[in-house]
């Protein structure tokens, strides 16, 4: 088990209530989270097992069909609940009782073709492990506090009146948060699986191997033959070496702005749908 004052650590980025949403502490709180899993993972290229990171952070990892095709990916369960799920058989949806502290990935992610959103996926779902439990914990004792102090007041309001009161607009603002939660899980996903220094790292050597005589950090192409090839032959390899879509891989690449010049090289994949899993 990762230790609980990891959790204390990533405790730091709540902030009143709300997730302080930028990729630099989300980068931080992904980082915090290898090193506690793997003291080497971040000296080296190598692959997060994503699948023994939920063991390790308590839970169990389990597989339905969520969905007739892969509209629903995963959930996860805090506690005991109640999920649709595809009978194989039928393909009508029933109710399935998974236990608590379980991550539900959807079977079909099994299958060779989606290789790369199925790591994603598991690791969005340890997204939601570190911040919807947090997000929990401070949400149920901010509305404890809201609904002390109002009652204290006298204002004649009963608790299920309190309730009442607040509950569209807490709905509103739950449906508002769960997206904000969303696109950091989405985040914490990429920084999980792609860690910016083994892949930095694993960009300029194989810049070496392309061009020995580069003295530079970066690369800087011109979009011939040779370097599309390269490009292509570099996505690919960090793609398989970490587990990760090839499409996530690109914005990666891209985004460590190692290979100078490239930008329409990359756009071009990026349109064209290369190889995406």
């Amino acid at each position: 088990m990762i230790k609980l004052s990891v959790f204390e650590e990533l405790h730091k980025f709540i902030e009143g209530g709300e997730l302080r949403i930028n990729i630099h502490s989300i980068r931080k709180a992904a980082r915090q989270l290898l090193n506690a899993f793997d003291t080497t993972i971040l000296t080296r290229p190598k692959r997060v097992e994503v699948e023994e990171l939920v063991e390790r952070l308590g839970f169990h990892l389990r597989f339905e069909r969520l969905s007739r095709g892969i509209e629903i990916l995963g959930v996860t369960c805090f506690g005991y609940m109640n999920i649709p799920v595809v009978n194989a058989d039928t393909g009508s949806k029933e109710p399935r009782l998974i236990s608590a502290n379980t991550v539900v990935i959807n079977s079909l992610l099994l299958d060779e073709k989606y290789k790369g959103r199925y790591a994603y996926t598991v690791a969005h779902e340890i997204g939601h492990i570190v911040f919807d439990n947090l997000k929990m914990r401070e949400a149920k004792q901010a509305n404890r506090q809201e609904m002390l102090e109002q009652l204290a007041d006298g204002d004649g309001l009963s608790v299920s009146a309190f309730l009442a009161k607040h509950r569209k607009e807490d709905n509103e603002k739950l449906r508002q948060e769960e997206k904000r939660i969303e696109r950091v899980c989405d985040n914490f996903a990429a920084c999980l699986l792609l860690p910016d220094e083994t892949v930095e790292m694993l960009i300029r050597e194989e810049i070496c191997k392309y061009r020995p005589t580069n003295a530079s950090n970066c690369l800087y192409i011109h979009g011939g033959e040779d370097d599309v090839k390269f490009v292509k032959g570099l996505i690919d390899k960090i793609s398989e070496l970490y587990g990760a879509s090839r499409e996530a891989t690109v914005y990666k690449v891209r985004d460590t702005r190692l290979i100078r010049g490239a930008g329409d090289i990359l756009e071009v994949l990026m349109k064209n749908n290369y190889g995406f899993t």
